[in-house]
C-alpha cells in the first residue's frame, strides 16, 4: 500500500457544540463553529507555524494571516484540514526515526 499523506496539513481550533443532529443509536453529530475568528497551526516542511483564522459568513472563504498580521500563503496543490477543540500538543521526532522514502 501507499502512505497517505498532503505536503500541507492545517488544524484550525474552533468551538464544537452537540447539534440538533444524530443517529438512530443515540450518537450526536457535532457542530463545528467556522464562522467567526481563531487561532491554528500550518503544518508543512517539518514546522508547525501558528496561525489566525477569519471567515465572515458560511458563502465566504477562510482566510489565514501569520501571528505577525501578515497572509499566510499555502503551497500549491493538496491541502487537508482539521477541526478541533482541542489544542495539539507538538513534539520533535529525532530524525534518525523519520522515514523520507528513499533507500
Amino acid at each position: 500500500g501507499y502512505q497517505l499523506g498532503s505536503p500541507t496539513f492545517v488544524i484550525q481550533l474552533v468551538e464544537i457544540s452537540a447539534s440538533e443532529f444524530g443517529d438512530r443509536y443515540g450518537g450526536v453529530t457535532p457542530k463545528h463553529q467556522v464562522v467567526g475568528t481563531g487561532r491554528g497551526y500550518i503544518l508543512r516542511d517539518g514546522q508547525a507555524i501558528e496561525a489566525q483564522w477569519s471567515r465572515t459568513a458560511l458563502e465566504a472563504k477562510t482566510e489565514w494571516k501569520l501571528m505577525d498580521g501578515s497572509d499566510a500563503h499555502f503551497e500549491p496543490g493538496q491541502i487537508w484540514i482539521a477541526l478541533t477543540n482541542n489544542e495539539p500538543v507538538f513534539e520533535k521526532v529525532p530524525e534518525e526515526t523519520v522515514d523520507t522514502g528513499t533507500k
